[in-house]
């Protein structure tokens, strides 16, 4: 790798460590908790009834059902 890659590579480290840290010592407080029980934890909900109607229509949309599926995998993650 050149010196412009590792650079680039050390910087993006860098942020990567720093946003989790910040994940890190939020995820403990109050104020966390408000958000998940308020807004993540119902998205969770919401989300399943939706697959679930669409994978029962009768024409199901693959392309729709995958959004879907990718925006409850990113909602179970903070819920």
């Amino acid at each position: 790798m050149n010196n412009q890659t590792d650079e680039l590579l050390r910087e993006t480290e860098a942020k990567t460590i720093r946003i989790v840290e910040a994940l890190q010592g939020l995820q403990n407080t109050k104020e966390w908790r408000t958000l998940k029980e308020e807004i993540f934890d119902g998205f969770v909900s919401s989300l399943e009834r939706e697959i679930k109607s669409e994978a029962r229509s009768e024409n199901p949309n693959p392309q729709k059902l995958n959004r879907l599926s990718g925006k409850l995998e990113w909602a179970e993650r903070f819920s």
